[in-house]
């Protein structure tokens, strides 16, 4: 008998001999003549001629090319009635295949599997009559230069660099050899199952298989030729394995479905993306019509809509397999979007506007939230699916973590309101084969005890394209094998059903989903981070003046969903996080840009009338003072780091309202005195150290010390360098070894008025990079605004804010989407450790019980908490993937805000105000259409109804304490209770309207008459 050792040398040659009939399974039969056209345009569905003829061993293309080749086929006497594949090596990365001017689907470069699948043959016709013709056109993507993902990575990402061309071989039609292919896969079974199965006496089995197969059939058939009758004695022995049945109906059971992880945009742009998911989908669609068991789970209802509007043909497809049941547009929401930066409002939109398409195009309705790929999960997340009409949740995302193991692949997942919704941790890109079927239900399953399953969506991704005709045929011969996994095809949400209803006692799990890596995603491109913030809130004021106006019957013309969908692709969660190549970077920032613009021009129609010169506050509380664009007469004008503005102090001006200037008292609220560095006001006395941060902050009214010794608003400035993921991690050597900034500064009085004193600081932070910073002290106020104009030009280094805090806090509370959390800030185990990088939407509080300091940003959403030090993240420059990340000049603030004990109106109103632009304009005062009676529920949202017949206001329970309250309109009308996608769930009255901690409700009221 063979020994052990010499055995191993016969498993290699056997993983070989796979390998070699694998490639055997299609023989060229035509090799096609083609007719070729280069350009840098996406030209979708739109066929261009072709003139040129293009030769075997001709070069084309380049860095962002596109070449389409034309070529036909007739059907001769040799290949009627047979299954005819189309073959291509062009040498483009990349192609869509169209037959008979309609999309067919995907061939990818061989070079590229692992991310892009093994689309290298495909069918193109199951068998037709003789003299049938097939046209095709070829729709070839070169590819682009990037540098990758990785610091310090030099050379181009990817199979070849794309500034130099690449050369065409051939486009052939091909025949596949049915014998070899059924040979070489269930091979390829074997070979796993003597691999990876647990069972001793199976794997010896299976050992014993291979050696026969290895002593009967020739490892080099294309020198010795193919010895049929060998393959099939072969086969026969290897289904005496493979063809025995588990008989026990509780067998352990990986379910799939086919899918494919298609980012809209990282290292290619949203343009790009079109294309993919037209490959992408078109591949699906012909991979279901060649096998019936087949079906495939489609994520964000944004890429739909792509095949919509530049590939009608393949929705058309996708609409017919949705109705057959084979094709699940499951995912919830408009994109795959960040789940930490992206704001309250936006992530209703973000179901909303999901949920809406795939209801209308393909009356279905998502009921799980797909998210495999975003950057961590906030805790407010299960309460916004539940109100979205989504019960479960799935990611892969949390095997990634640096620290820990996550404890569980199957909870319920509760959030900072009590809800709950089933979490399952599946996998993706894994295939339906014996390896991975082992791998996922005896190496990744956690939680034995609790369900006997996985699933897993298979096919390879990123870049899109899916499963390829091997992971099915695979899966064929692994649906049910002896001693191996069952695979069995499932939808997402009949696998999620399937859970709740057979698992065995299934753990809950409070807290936030926190992702131990890509820390750094919360900074990354704060431009990005700014311009959605800016949008956020622009959005928001347009909404609550539309609202406004409805009510009192006068229309405005406006698509509010096209403008919020400018704003949802863009928080996609690469785009968002700041994750994507320069041009993706580059689109974003002047997208949202622009949308900002265009969103304040239909704020000026809206407002702008006859009248006297108004203030209105989109703010949810009450404007107590303001700081305003340009000059008004009669009030304090002040220098801000954006130029000459007019700070008013006392403008009192209601929620959702507004007030004529005229109306406004004019008068000063305390004194301020200077002394050199020292600021006295009547709250506050505060020394600044000459190398510009705080020193000493004394509360007159509590008559304490707040500043410790390393000072307030002190300036960090550290070599960022993360091990791996440049763009995307910080890495806590780095937050544990922060350096105050002791270089080159300068700080004088800038600008003394009434109310306020502006102390300016330049700090020249390299020889390259220089930040400005005005620090503004208000009379009346325990409140410093901090305005930063910063010119970056570093590489590698993460800029913070710190503040060493005289405070005896145990946690830092900062807000996420509809409501708080709170994170310790001393660690007493490694999942506290882990969390030395943490999101805060507009605010962090640090508290002792009475008294505290708040942190308010403006757009920056990392912060840190280390005992006594908080330090906001404001700046952060990676260079992969993108070489000028966050190069140039950038304007924020943020501010420190003392008070006597945490609340809604001593912080969150504050911070709210603090992220509200007051709205200047000429026309008639606007009364708030609703008001509610509660300090700490909060009227986060008010607009018009999707069907346009009623006024929607949401509200949440901010503080984290239950209460009662009333909600009064202003005009008569009549309520009911809607989720988040406006349908009624209950009847509701106004007066006695009941709110837990944090919740969120949604009201609809109609105006009577209307």
């Amino acid at each position: 008998m063979i020994s052990d050792r010499e055995f191993n040398k016969i498993t290699d040659k056997m993983l070989q001999m796979e390998a070699t009939y694998t490639d055997l399974i299609f023989k060229e039969v035509a090799s096609l003549d083609c007719s070729f056209f280069e350009t840098e345009d996406n030209l979708y569905s739109a066929i261009p001629e072709c003139s040129t003829r293009i030769q075997k061993n001709d070069t084309w293309g380049g860095n962002k090319k596109t070449g389409w080749f034309k070529t036909s086929y007739i059907v001769d006497s040799t290949t009627k009635g047979k299954k005819l594949f189309l073959c291509a090596d062009t040498g483009a990365l990349e192609t869509l295949v169209f037959v008979n001017g309609k999309p067919h689907g995907v061939l990818a470069n061989k070079v590229v599997i692992r991310t892009r699948g093994n689309h290298h043959a495909l069918i193109i016709t199951d068998g037709v009559e003789e003299g049938t013709i097939f046209e095709f056109a070829l729709e070839a993507y070169c590819w682009h230069n990037e540098v990758g993902t990785q610091p310090f990575k030099t050379e181009p990402n990817g199979p070849f660099d794309a500034n130099h061309p690449v050369t065409f071989k051939s486009v052939t039609i091909a025949l596949r050899d049915e014998e070899i292919k059924e040979f070489a896969f269930s091979l390829r079974a074997i070979n796993e199952i003597a691999q990876f199965t647990r069972d001793d006496y199976k794997r010896a089995e299976a050992q014993n298989c291979l050696y026969e197969i290895y002593r009967t059939v020739s490892q080099v058939p294309l020198e010795s030729g193919v010895d049929y009758p060998a393959l099939k004695r072969a086969v026969e022995s290897m289904n005496k394995i493979l063809k025995r049945k588990n008989h026990c109906d509780s067998w352990p059971t990986m379910y799939v479905s086919g899918h494919s992880h298609l980012d809209t945009a990282w290292l290619w742009p949203i343009k790009e993306t079109i294309r993919k998911a037209a490959r992408t989908y078109s591949n699906a669609i012909t991979m279901m019509k060649e096998y019936p068991e087949y079906i495939f789970l489609q994520s964000s209802a944004c890429h739909a809509d792509m095949m919509k509007k530049y590939y009608p043909s393949i929705f058309s497809d996708i609409k017919e397999m949705v109705a057959q049941g084979r094709w699940e547009p499951n995912g919830g929401v408009w994109i795959e979007c960040d789940c930490n930066v992206t704001g309250a409002e936006a992530m209703v939109r973000q179901f909303l506007y999901g949920q809406k398409f795939t209801l209308k195009e393909f009356n279905y309705k998502s009921d799980t939230f797909w998210l495999p790929d975003t950057f961590g999960y906030s805790q407010s997340l299960p309460q916004i699916m539940k109100h979205s009409g989504v019960k479960n949740f799935c990611t892969t995302k949390m095997s990634w973590n640096d620290t820990n193991v996550f404890p569980y692949d199957t909870f319920y997942w509760q959030g900072i309101d009590g809800t709950s919704v089933l979490a399952n941790l599946i996998d993706i890109q894994m295939g339906p084969t014996p390896k991975w079927a082992y791998t996922a239900l005896y190496e990744k399953k956690r939680g034995t005890r609790i369900s006997n399953s996985r699933y897993n969506a298979y096919g390879y991704g990123d870049g899109g394209a899916g499963p390829s005709y091997d992971l099915i045929e695979i899966g064929r011969i692994t649906e049910d094998i002896e001693g191996v996994p069952r695979v069995k095809y499932s939808s997402i949400s009949s696998y999620m059903d399937r859970v709740r209803e057979e698992a065995f006692e299934i753990p809950q799990y409070r807290g936030e989903l926190y992702l131990e890596l890509h820390r750094g995603t919360l900074t990354s491109q704060s431009e990005i981070k700014k311009g959605n913030r800016r949008a956020e809130e622009a959005l928001h004021a347009l909404d609550a003046i539309i609202a406004t106006d409805f009510v009192n019957a006068k229309h405005h013309d406006v698509d509010m969903e096209g403008l919020w969908k400018r704003l949802l692709i863009n928080q996609f969660h690469d785009i968002l996080p700041g994750t994507c190549i320069d041009e993706v970077n580059i689109k974003a920032v002047k997208d949202l840009k622009d949308l900002k613009i265009d969103v304040e021009k239909e704020i000026n129609k809206a407002l702008i009338s006859d009248g006297s010169l108004c203030i209105y506050n989109p703010s949810p509380f009450k404007a107590k003072d303001c700081i305003v664009d340009g000059k008004i007469e009669g009030f304090e004008s002040i220098t801000t780091i954006d130029g000459i503005k007019t700070y008013i102090p006392n403008i009192n001006i209601d929620s959702y309202s507004s007030k004529a200037i005229s109306a406004i008292e004019n008068n000063c609220c305390g004194k301020i005195s200077v002394d050199g560095l020292c600021v006295e006001t009547l709250t506050l006395k505060l020394r600044f150290s000459s190398l510009g941060y705080i020193e000493s902050l004394f509360d007159k009214e509590e008559q304490r010390e707040v500043a410790r010794s390393l000072g307030l608003d002190r300036v960090f400035l550290n070599e960022d360098v993360p091990q791996a993921w440049d763009n995307w991690d910080v890495d806590k050597d780095l937050i544990e070894n922060l350096k105050p900034f002791i270089g080159d500064v300068t700080i004088a009085l800038k600008e003394t008025t009434r109310s306020t004193v502006t102390f300016e600081t330049i700090m020249k932070l390299s020889n390259k990079s220089t930040l400005t910073k005005l620090t503004r002290i208000y009379s009346d106020k325990k409140q410093i605004d901090f305005e930063v104009l910063l010119d970056w030009h570093e590489k590698h280094k993460l800029l913070k804010a710190g503040f060493d805090f005289d405070i005896n806090a145990t946690g830092l509370r900062s807000e996420i989407q509809f409501g708080s959390i709170v994170r310790p800030v001393w660690k007493t185990n490694t999942f506290e450790e882990a969390k030395f990088e943490v999101s805060n939407q507009k605010w962090s509080d640090y508290s002792e019980p009475g008294y505290g300091a708040a942190i308010l940003n403006d757009s920056k959403y990392g912060i840190n908490a280390l005992g006594n030090l908080v330090s906001l993240t404001l700046q952060k420059s990676g260079t992969h993937p993108d070489p000028m990340a966050d190069e140039g000049i950038h304007s924020f603030k943020y501010s420190l805000l003392l008070h006597s004990g945490f609340s809604t109106e001593s912080v969150i109103s504050k911070a709210y105000n603090f992220n509200t632009s007051l709205r200047v304009y000429n026309g008639c005062e606007k009364v708030a259409p609703v008001k509610v009676s509660s300090s700490h529920v909060v009227i986060e949202s008010l607009k018009v109804s999707e069907d346009n017949d009623s006024l929607i206001v949401r509200l949440y329970e901010c503080e984290g304490t239950g209460c009662n309250c009333s909600l009064k309109p202003s005009f008569d009308c009549t309520a009911e209770e809607v989720n988040f996608l406006e349908e009624k769930q209950s009847d509701c009255n106004l007066d006695r309207l009941h709110f837990k901690a944090f919740e969120i409700k949604t009201i609809r009221l109609y105006p009577l008459g209307r």
